[in-house]
């Protein structure tokens, strides 16, 4: 297997990786040490981490291509490379192509090497003439400085003899003061301050005095208003103590009848226990029909889904472990069968009274197949509620079928009201809710011709209404699931990624190369890795071939407590997207699983570990992963949030449509972390959405698919949702159409 080139730098000087990786490296002619720049020595680190190659053996490597050179220690020279990847990959992110390209010609050894001793020696005869030849100019600035002192000196020798004068005057001026008037002064001061002394005392035991008199009030006061709360809190008391004492008389009174009732009530119940015990239990009315609370029980328990068979026993256990009798006759299946017929006709009834009471309703409708049968499911929803209309096997999964099975429902219901009830609840019908099938859409348009049939005969006074009214009040509002977007986003991530693995690779790569045949053609080998994948190492995956509980406990023991991926079984939407960040997240314990822990017995493992193993397919679950963790999460979470209406998504699918535009130019903000699509709804950061985001030695191939991808997604979106869009039907919704579609759902959950 050949061994990739450091960069071209390296080959320019003649460095290659199979002359790297030998045990010396032998050089035919010694390379320049002036071309061993920054760009080389950062080609060599990544070339180091790329091969796990030690330091101390990248050290060696430094010796042999500078041979001569005296290079730092290794830890010096490690600081030094840190600094320059640093730098580099700071410049890469900030897109600074002028500034990489000055830092990677710089020579490296001129900046790491140690200084010599010897340019430290100083030249004591070059200093000595060097002072010989300065001398004459010192002299005179020697001589210039010592003038200006000279000048300082007076001006301090003038200052000092004011200085005396003032002295002078001040001590003949003290001279003539006299002795005995300042004593007296004195005296006189002693004795006022004296004075004032005794009078601040006794201010001061007066303002005690009156500190605690004015204490003795202010307690005084306090008491007072305690004790006016408590006589006020007391008279509050006897006034609710009175309403309770009449209350409590009400209550006796009301509890002396409650008491005598009860005394009627279980001397009936005594009486009735009595009969029981001595009479039979009449299940019939004159031997006629069976008594209303029994057929009550009956459909009751048939709406629980209990079986025919098995109404009858459950009843008479019940009975008789309970009540401790038993009962003679019950309703044989037979009967029960025909309360079917009375369920459907009650449940008839209930839609009438609760669909007409309705306007713009909304008809859901989807339709499956299995084992050649064909079935179509519809429900009827109004602001407040769903109502099924129940599922109905067809002969066909054509349009015009599903249309005249949608009438004979229409019809059933007819039969339990009065005439005409069937064209009422058509008419109430305004908006349709379906997936993108062709089937629906062409149903869609067959029920709004079969409606127009139907409203001059419901419509009052049709006729007199303008073409315009007519139009209006004809017309369906079509919307279609938003959770088959991702349905779709998904399809077209799959041809996508084939499309790209065909132009990427020569030939079969990972489980295609080693089984061939054995692996489905049409599928990308990125898809295939995270089907396989979720197959062998999640619960519910594969029986036979999975190690779902060794692998968890694997990934216990290297710090991941749950396994993240989910089965493709029974989750539809996004799946794809989803389990492919989680693979990624787990991609090297899956690889060291199959490696150390656990061998690869069956062709599914073997698929896992070969496909685990190619750096492009994994780079593709990381950009599928990235994905659901920036557009198709945010974009669910929009789809199933009760606060964004139908008409609203208009919006979310501009804002969605553009940035996919822009991610399809350049993915790099998608690639680092810094992209997200709706502001109120960001993405869901957690440990694996870090690890998305965190930098690798394939972020290249990982933005080259991000962008194709969103570029096909783009394509794809514009299609479905033109409606929505700019120059759409309800790009610009009237008030009308605002009202008639508010409680439209934005998925068509409720009936698939």
């Amino acid at each position: 297997m050949s061994v990739s080139s450091p960069g071209p730098l390296c080959e320019e000087l003649g460095l290659y990786g199979e002359m790297l990786l030998l045990d010396s490296i032998e050089l035919t002619d010694p390379i320049d040490q002036e071309k061993i720049t920054k760009g080389v020595i950062f080609e060599l680190s990544q070339f180091r981490k790329s091969h796990l190659v030690s330091w101390n053996t990248f050290y060696t490597w430094m010796k042999s291509i500078c041979p001569g050179s005296s290079l730092p220690k290794l830890p010096a020279l490690k600081s030094y490379i840190y600094r320059i990847e640093t730098k580099i990959k700071q410049l890469k992110r900030n897109h600074c192509d002028e500034e990489i390209k000055s830092i990677i010609k710089k020579p490296f050894l001129k900046e790491c090497q140690q200084p010599n001793d010897s340019t430290l020696t100083v030249d004591r005869e070059k200093v000595s003439s060097t002072t010989k030849q300065n001398w004459p100019y010192e002299t005179e600035v020697l001589t210039s400085v010592n003038k200006s002192l000279a000048c300082e000196l007076v001006t301090v020798q003038n200052a000092l003899t004011l200085q005396e004068a003032k002295t002078d005057d001040l001590t003949t001026k003290l001279s003539k003061l006299s002795i005995r008037n300042t004593n007296k002064k004195l005296k006189r001061r002693d004795e006022k301050i004296l004075e004032l002394k005794d009078q601040v005392k006794v201010n001061e035991k007066l303002q005690q005095g009156l500190n605690k008199a004015t204490a003795r009030v202010k307690s005084y006061q306090y008491k007072l208003g305690v004790s006016k709360g408590k006589c006020d809190t007391i008279s509050e008391k006897c006034d609710q103590l009175e309403s309770i004492a009449q209350g409590l008389k009400k209550d006796m009174v009301s509890f002396k009848q409650s008491l005598k009732e009860s005394e009627n009530g279980y001397r009936r119940l005594f009486e009735r226990l009595q009969e029981l015990e001595f009479h039979t239990f009449e299940t019939k009315e004159h031997q006629k029909k069976y008594l209303d609370n029994i057929r009550a029980c009956c459909i009751e328990l048939l709406s629980l889904n209990v079986g025919i068979n098995n109404v009858e026993p459950v009843i008479r256990s019940v009975l008789k472990h309970i009540a401790s009798f038993e009962i003679k006759e019950l309703p044989h299946p037979t009967t029960l069968t025909r309360m079917y017929s009375e369920m459907k006709g009650l449940a008839c009834q209930q839609l009438n009274e609760e669909l007409k009471k309705g306007d713009n309703l909304i008809l859901h409708s989807d339709g499956t197949s299995k084992y050649g049968q064909h079935f179509y499911s519809f429900q009827l929803s109004t602001p407040d509620s769903t109502y099924s209309l129940g599922l109905t096997e067809m002969l066909s999964g054509s349009a015009t079928q599903v249309l005249s099975t949608f009438q004979q429902i229409l019809y059933d219901l007819e039969l339990t009201s009065q005439s005409g009830s069937s064209h009422v609840i058509l008419s109430k019908i305004k908006n349709t809710m379906s997936d993108r099938h062709i089937v629906e859409k062409n149903f869609n348009s067959l029920l709004q011709s079969y409606r127009m049939e139907v409203l001059p005969s419901v419509v009052d006074n049709w006729a007199e209404l303008g073409e315009g009214e007519q139009q209006g009040i004809s017309t369906l509002n079509n919307f279609f699931c938003g959770l088959h977007l991702l349905v779709g986003m998904a399809d077209v991530a799959s041809s996508t990624l084939l499309q790209w693995e065909l132009t990427r690779f020569e030939g079969a790569v990972g489980a295609a190369a080693h089984f061939g045949s054995t692996t489905r053609q049409s599928e990308s080998g990125i898809v295939r890795l995270v089907r396989t994948a979720c197959k062998a190492l999640c619960k519910h995956g594969s029986e036979q071939s999975g190690v779902y509980q060794p692998f968890t406990a694997f990934l216990a023991t290297n710090g991941i407590n749950k396994n993240p991926l989910v089965s493709f079984q029974g989750n539809r939407f996004n799946i794809v997207f989803y389990d492919a960040g989680a693979l990624y997240y787990i991609s090297e314990q899956v690889v060291s699983f199959f490696n150390d822990v656990w061998q690869t017995p069956n062709q599914l493992l073997k698929a896992v570990h070969s496909d685990i193993r190619v750096p492009e397919l994994v780079a593709g679950c990381r950009a599928l992963g990235l994905i659901n963790k920036v557009i198709t999460g945010p974009l669910w979470r929009v789809l199933e949030s009760d606060n964004v209406t139908i008409l609203e998504m208009n919006m979310y699918f501009d804002v969605l449509i553009t940035k996919l535009d822009v991610w399809a130019q350049d993915a790099s903000k998608l690639l680092e972390g810094d992209a997200e699509l709706y502001a109120d709804y960001p993405p869901t950061k957690d440990e694996i959405w870090y690890y998305l985001i965190a930098s690798t030695d394939h972020d290249a191939t990982t933005q080259e698919l991000l962008q194709v991808l969103c570029s096909a997604f783009s394509a794809l979106l514009s299609r479905l949702v033109q409606d929505h869009l700019p120059g759409g039907a309800y790009c610009n919704p009237s008030a009308e159409l605002t009202h008639e579609t508010k409680s439209v759902s934005k998925t068509n959950v409720v009936s698939e």
